[in-house]
């Protein structure tokens, strides 16, 4: 478990809280967003990935969980 992170010399999470983000305001802002109905744009979006997800599925079914040679030596296993 992660307890503290610094970036670039600065912490910006300390205990498991971050330190430069109100996470309170965050949660409250992204319920408003997603309170408001979806535009048009978001409809036609949603739709499309509803109408290309089979043939997604399909492309990448048996792609996860196999075990290629690395391409790249620095990774290989040998």
């Amino acid at each position: 478990d992660v307890d503290t992170v610094m970036v670039d010399g600065d912490v910006i999470m300390r205990d498991r809280k971050l330190t430069r983000v109100d996470e309170e305001n965050l949660y409250r802002e992204v319920n408003k967003m997603m309170s408001r109905p979806a535009t048009e744009a978001e409809m036609d979006r949603r739709d499309m990935a509803e109408k290309v997800e089979p043939y997604l599925r399909k492309f990448f079914e048996g792609t996860m969980g196999r075990s290629e040679q690395p391409h790249y030596n620095y990774n290989s296993r040998s």
